[in-house]
């Protein structure tokens, strides 16, 4: 189990906010403290940055972003359409200069998204999609690879169900960080139809799906990613106890964003 100073070789530190700093030179991720919802920024150390969901108003990712020196993002992935996920993106384009905004199928459908796509576009914004399968290259080279769902895989699956499921690979000192959405255990059985017949994925660090709520097979297949780090991005009291408990069990080391402000991980 990682506890004191293991975790301290992860990088892990709890802080109220994004400390004032130069942009780093290494790979780097801040998971937000936004409530209850889900927004981080990461970066690679060779000119990429991006961010993960934005919560409902943007404005921890810009702080954040200004913070650590950045003056725009590369790419902006939106899991799903979820308010607590997704509300911010109009006000962070106008505020933030954003090259590309990555959604997934389940958006062709959501109330408002036309709309919406055309504000992002008028703002000079590309808007791609991704499914299983597709990558998404960063100007320093590091890679976002989409795990799920398939290409045409979202037909009559709840909107969690059908977030876009992420992987990034940029740091050999934690390993590649998942990105899981809200996924919840429909998700899961759906998710494991996909990888049945494909290697295991491997994970350092697993984002916990719908913020930490469990669910029946939430810890097995977390688990099965052999994370060595945990984090919930939540309001306190909302993650489950039994999942928080049963990933520290099998030795993972479980953090949350109510307990501090933000989960940040740098080389």
């Amino acid at each position: 189990r990682l506890r004191g100073a293991a975790v301290a070789a992860l990088a892990c530190v709890l802080i109220a906010v994004c400390l004032a700093r130069p942009a780093p030179g290494g790979a780097g991720v801040v998971f937000l403290d936004v409530g209850q919802g889900s927004a981080s920024v990461f970066w690679d150390g060779k000119g990429g940055v991006a961010a993960c969901d934005c919560g409902t108003s943007g404005r921890e990712v810009a702080s954040c972003l200004w913070s650590l020196g950045f003056s725009r993002l590369d790419a902006l992935f939106l899991s799903h359409p979820n308010r607590d996920h997704d509300g911010g993106v109009e006000w962070l384009v106008r505020n933030v200069p954003v090259g590309t905004v990555v959604v997934g199928e389940v958006y062709r459908t959501a109330p408002g998204w036309a709309r919406r796509q055309a504000a992002l576009e008028a703002e000079g914004v590309r808007v791609r999609e991704m499914a299983a399968g597709d990558r998404f290259r960063m100007p320093g080279g590091s890679r976002v690879s989409a795990l799920y769902p398939a290409r045409g895989g979202t037909d009559g699956i709840d909107s969690n169900d059908a977030s876009l499921v992420l992987l990034w690979g940029a740091s050999a000192r934690w390993g590649a960080i998942l990105w899981p959405g809200d996924l919840e255990p429909e998700g899961v059985v759906a998710w494991r139809s996909l990888w049945r017949d494909r290697p295991g994925v491997r994970a350092g660090v697993v984002a916990l799906p719908h913020h930490g709520e469990g669910g029946e097979g939430i810890l097995e297949w977390v688990a099965g990613f052999s994370p060595r780090l945990a984090v919930a991005s939540a309001a306190e009291g909302f993650a489950s106890e039994d999942l928080l408990e049963g990933l520290r069990d099998a030795g993972v080391e479980v953090l949350g964003t109510w307990e501090g402000g933000a989960v940040v991980l740098k080389e």
